[in-house]
């Protein structure tokens, strides 16, 4: 990220961790630009329900497996954020419908 370090008071990542291939990487350098006391809003789809939802019925098989390699689940956010010592302040379920579900996780630095 081309920003300084200590730049920003807060960042969002919406619906954008699974399309990352270096989770690890982006979690550093969202701290590293992060103030302390920052906060990062993380929200992503509850992937495994989503996957056998229709309109992946015309994608690729190819397509459908690139997509699946880069899901990262909640639990998965959860740890790397843990690792990094972010504390979670609060999560929130929203059911979008009876397929989708959005988490929304919001971390203090």
């Amino acid at each position: 990220i081309p920003y300084k370090n200590n730049f920003f008071d807060c960042i969002i990542c919406s619906h954008g961790m699974h399309w990352f291939e270096h989770k690890e990487k982006i979690i550093h350098e969202i701290k590293r630009v992060l103030k302390k006391d920052g906060l990062i809003i993380l929200l992503e789809q509850n992937f495994k329900k989503a996957i056998a939802y229709p309109f992946f019925a015309k994608e690729s098989y190819l397509k459908k497996l690139a997509v699946l390699k880069r899901y990262i689940s909640i639990y998965d956010i959860k740890r790397l954020m843990r690792e990094n010592n972010f504390k979670l302040v609060r999560e929130i379920k929203e059911k979008i419908d009876k397929n989708h579900k959005t988490i929304g996780l919001l971390y203090k630095k």
